[in-house]
């Protein structure tokens, strides 16, 4: 597994102008989406400041600029909007997203970060609805200098893959939002002022010595990767990373007999970074770091983190039905989740179990019952 870091989060945050994007078509009216979807929008506003501008734009069959520039600490007339909205109509997203465009614009703070946080069920059903389309439109939005973020609500008909697509296009971060806790967590990380974006077009190259592993897996982020030729591509598109911001790759690996003899020096692999600078830097050239991995990152006992991460992907081989699930039951996913959280404080400790409830949760669902059992 690597983890990486992306720095601190900046003290002084430049002014914020976002604009919010929110479906109200008829498909939002279930109780997971507009209702949850204000209660959401209500914990976003508590973190604005007067130096911020707020807008909100509606789309369904027609789209509407219900607030345009409001000072971020004018709470009243931000939730009043937000309040009154209500759910009717089809859903042409491509009307919403050009109108939050020209907002946004509009609205522009120069040395800030502005950004667009659509809020929908991705149920597009009038105007651009296929992938590729969306792709081809928001890709060439991007331009404006304005990040779109994507906040994901409600089941059933939930469009997750056309979500993703403009956010992974729109230069911006995707989350799904399940209750007004989570949404609160997504923006002080994501969204909140603080958040400001410190490195676009983010790439990542991993290079294993054949001499010390045989064959490797990367799990996960099969809809993230790219030929090998583009990473020093400056023209290929890839995601953004705010100050503060970490993740984490992992990869299934068989050492070579060499590999497994942990002696001497010589790496495993060496794991090279680039992006394309932003922020105050944006304009600079790209920049590129390498870091050489191996036997001094080894451990039979590795900590709660890894315990974490690795909880996760048991996790999403046992729900995708991966042919690599191997032995992996739901029951050692769970296991590995709560031991993670044993030494942690108890707000700490309460965030991590929501991964071990979410993991009982799915056991109980039928359809996930099947997977398991397939295990």
């Amino acid at each position: 597994m690597l983890g990486l870091t992306v720095g601190q989060a900046v003290t002084e945050a430049p002014p914020t102008n976002l604009v919010l994007l929110v479906d109200v078509s008829g498909s939002m009216g279930d109780a997971e989406k507009l209702p949850l979807l204000k209660e959401s929008m209500a914990r976003i506003v508590k973190g604005l400041r007067a130096e911020d501008r707020v807008s909100i734009v509606t789309y369904s069959g027609v789209e509407e600029v219900v607030l345009k520039g409001a000072s971020g600490d004018d709470a009243e007339a931000i939730l009043g909007a937000i309040n009154g909205l209500e759910a009717a109509g089809s859903t042409n997203g491509e009307a919403g997203l050009s109108m939050a465009y020209r907002v946004a614009e509009e609205t522009h703070i120069e040395g800030g970060v502005n950004r667009i946080v659509m809020a929908s069920d991705g149920d597009l059903n009038v105007g651009i609805s296929s992938e590729d389309e969306l792709n081809a439109f928001v890709s060439e939005k991007r331009g404006q200098g304005t990040y779109l973020s994507v906040l994901g609500f409600g089941s059933g008909n939930y469009q997750d893959a056309k979500m993703e697509t403009l956010a992974d296009h729109g230069n911006g971060s995707y989350h799904y939002i399940d209750s007004a806790d989570e949404a609160a967590r997504v923006y002080e990380r994501f969204l909140a002022a603080g958040a400001v974006p410190v490195a676009d077009d983010v790439k990542l190259q991993v290079e294993f010595d054949p001499r010390m592993v045989e064959s490797y897996r990367l799990i996960g982020y099969a809809n993230r990767t790219m030929a090998d030729g583009d990473f020093r591509n400056d023209g290929a598109d890839a995601g953004e990373l705010c100050a503060g911001a970490e993740l984490t790759v992992a990869y299934e690996v068989v050492l070579t007999d060499e590999g497994r003899r942990r002696e001497g020096d010589e790496p495993w692999l060496t794991c090279a970074v680039r992006h394309q600078p932003a922020g105050e830097r944006a304009g600079e050239a790209p920049a590129e770091q390498r870091f050489a991995v191996g036997r001094e990152s080894w451990s039979a006992e590795p900590g709660d983190d890894w315990s974490l991460a690795a909880a996760v992907v048991e996790f999403g081989m046992l729900a995708r039905d991966s042919e690599f699930v191997g032995t992996a039951t739901a029951d050692d996913a769970a296991a590995l989740a709560e031991s993670s959280a044993s030494s942690l404080d108890a707000t700490d400790r309460a965030a991590r179990r929501e991964l071990t409830d979410l993991i009982r949760q799915a056991q109980r669902n039928a359809a996930f019952d099947g997977v398991v059992a397939a295990s």
